[in-house]
């Protein structure tokens, strides 16, 4: 019938292309090994899951921001222990278990848009290279010690997806040019990336030399006027200064 023509033809919108299922079996296989360690690994036994917790817990439970004498995660900025308050919501009808595991989650959720980027990343820099677009986000998802921290409750789990985000972007700026929009997504990338960990900081120095070899790359015909006018004959005279004033120097002394 018409009827059932117009639901195959609807059906036929969903089916992937080649690339869509490299990226869904990507994130399907970094998810269910997340789930894996979320569910295995006991609580309590990841680093700084403890007080991380707490910090969620007491923000929601007491409305105010713990000190360091109640939990040492609140030594780092907030972001992350803010954004775990809606799992920690969901799970409070289930008890401490679910809170701990819907957090858990979140991590693993963040790990696998992780993989995901760096996919997008590789695609960047190698567009015809399929092992290498295929190999590094595998590395990323099975990972024991990455796997591990990003089934758990830390902010180096955001703190990774971030990074990665900053990295793509910078990425496509070498490659492309640095356009408004990008400048705006970096700008909150990093402000993000600062309030969740303030070792995000490090980020600050390729993202200085991305921007000197941009300014470089738009401006290099206004900078080689610049430095065959100005700058090269003020080396020039001062090389022959110091030339003369070595040279004087080294007749004046005994």
């Amino acid at each position: 019938s018409r009827k059932y023509g117009k639901i195959l033809a609807k059906g036929r919108g969903f089916v992937l292309n080649p690339r869509q299922k490299i990226i869904t079996s990507l994130l399907v296989m970094s998810i269910l090994n997340g789930l894996l360690y979320a569910i295995i690994v006991p609580p309590w036994q990841a680093p700084d899951e403890p007080f991380y917790f707490k910090y969620t817990r007491i923000v929601v439970e007491e409305r105010r921001l713990p000190n360091l004498r109640e939990t040492s995660a609140a030594g780092h900025p907030p972001l992350y222990p803010l954004i775990s308050i809606l799992p920690y919501f969901l799970g409070a009808p289930l008890g401490r278990k679910a809170q701990l595991l819907l957090i858990r989650l979140m991590g693993v959720i963040f790990s696998a848009a992780v993989a995901l980027i760096g996919f997008k990343t590789v695609e960047v820099i190698f567009p015809d290279n399929d092992f290498i677009q295929l190999l590094v986000p595998l590395f990323i998802i099975f990972n024991p010690q990455y796997s591990f921290i990003g089934a758990s409750i830390n902010s180096d789990t955001l703190l990774v997806l971030l990074f990665s985000l900053l990295l793509y972007q910078m990425v496509l700026v070498v490659k492309f040019s640095l356009s408004w929009r990008r400048v705006i997504f970096l700008g909150i990338n990093i402000v993000l990336g600062l309030l969740t960990k303030e070792r995000f900081q490090i980020a600050l120095i390729p993202l200085f030399l991305l921007l000197l070899i941009e300014v470089y790359r738009k401006y290099r015909p206004i900078l080689f006027v610049f430095y065959q006018e100005t700058i090269r004959p003020k080396f020039i005279l001062t090389g022959v200064s110091l030339f003369f004033l070595v040279w004087r120097w080294l007749l004046i002394e005994p």
